[in-house]
């Protein structure tokens, strides 16, 4: 039995290329879906790494900021420490003046000192304090000014008799400038034939 084909050869042309372009088209629009799906991918990437630095940028400035703030507050600090230092200078000379002039105005031009010493003293913690002329002779006062980490001057001299010793101790003592006045030595001695008194005192300088 013979087969006959009924349907023209133009329309089965016609059906395959409409075929093969919708493939195409399937194709292209996939490939389009992808490329699509590809751009907004590089696109939210693009976009959250230009806002890390955007914060990169402003922890940048902040700390840019704190430096130059740190900066500030060490330069400030720095000429508070300056301005502190000469005000204690001043200060410590004005002291020293003061102590000097009332060791001289405690003399009364009998007394002939030869050593000037300013012995330093630690707390009592089972040390020995560092001046070397600290003696079993000091006062509890004295004991009590080492105790508290103080200095203790040291007056070495000689007197023409032992009166005007005792009120140069005793002038001392009335000092608003010196605290804790003890007379820890004396002996009479023989200078280039005479004889003279010679005499260590101790004191502390009054905290102002």
């Amino acid at each position: 039995m013979k087969q006959i084909n009924l349907i023209p050869p133009d329309y089965t042309h016609l059906r395959y290329v409409k075929r093969r372009a919708v493939v195409w088209v399937e194709l292209v629009l996939a490939a389009i879906a992808v490329l699509a799906t590809l751009t907004l991918n590089l696109h939210g990437q693009l976009h959250k790494v230009q806002k890390e630095k955007q914060q990169l940028a402003q922890k940048a400035e902040l700390h840019r900021q704190i430096v130059l703030q740190l900066n500030e507050l060490a330069g400030r600090k720095t000429q508070l420490i300056l301005r502190l230092t000469d005000i204690y200078a001043a200060q410590r000379k004005r002291v020293c003046s003061r102590i000097l002039y009332d060791i001289a105005a405690a003399g009364n031009g009998k007394i002939f000192l030869t050593e000037f010493t300013l012995d330093s003293v630690t707390p009592r913690d089972g040390r020995k304090p560092s001046g070397s002329r600290a003696s079993a002779g000091a006062s509890a006062a004295e004991d009590e000014a080492a105790s508290e980490g103080q200095r203790v001057l040291v007056l070495k001299g000689y007197a023409l008799t032992n009166v005007d010793l005792t009120q140069f101790v005793s002038g001392l003592s009335g000092m608003s400038s010196l605290k804790a006045v003890k007379l820890r030595l004396w002996r009479q001695d023989v200078l280039d034939g005479l004889k003279l008194i010679s005499f260590e005192i101790g004191c502390s300088p009054e905290q102002s």
